[in-house]
């Protein structure tokens, strides 16, 4: 029996795998790193895929309203709260449960008043750190 221990990179290679199971395309960390033909983000500090998050909500919702997808947009990249937990909660609770929104479009009933799904897994690229 081998033992081997719980480290950084073994939780990584195993949710990594899980990922790549689910469909989403693992990237090596140079091949999405800013500058390069394949940037998935514009600096290192940026943890939001903007573009990418507004071209799936657009993607996984195309009946609600835009202006209902910019506020699902900004509810997912600007939390309210000044906790990190906090945050952290309301951004899980938005990815299981849906994001609603209370923007209308000029129809009462428009706009994502039933939680809906505002993310489901798909051949999206995830940055993955270069071995050491």
């Amino acid at each position: 029996m081998t033992n081997k221990a719980l480290t950084e990179s073994v939780v990584e290679e195993a949710a990594l795998a899980l990922l790549e199971g689910l469909g989403y395309v693992v990237l090596s960390g140079p091949a999405g790193a800013p500058g390069e033909p394949g940037a998935v983000r514009e600096q290192y500090g940026q943890v939001v895929l903007g573009g990418q998050l507004g071209e799936d909500l657009q993607r996984l919702n195309p009946e609600v309203p835009e202006e209902a997808l910019e506020d699902a947009f900004r509810k997912l990249t600007r939390p309210d709260s000044p906790s990190l937990v906090g945050n952290n909660q309301a951004i899980h609770k938005y990815l299981v449960e849906g994001c609603r929104s209370s923007c209308s479009a000029g129809r009462p009933s428009a706009g994502v008043t039933e939680p809906e799904p505002v993310l489901r897994p798909g051949p999206k690229p995830i940055r993955k750190s270069p071995r050491h």
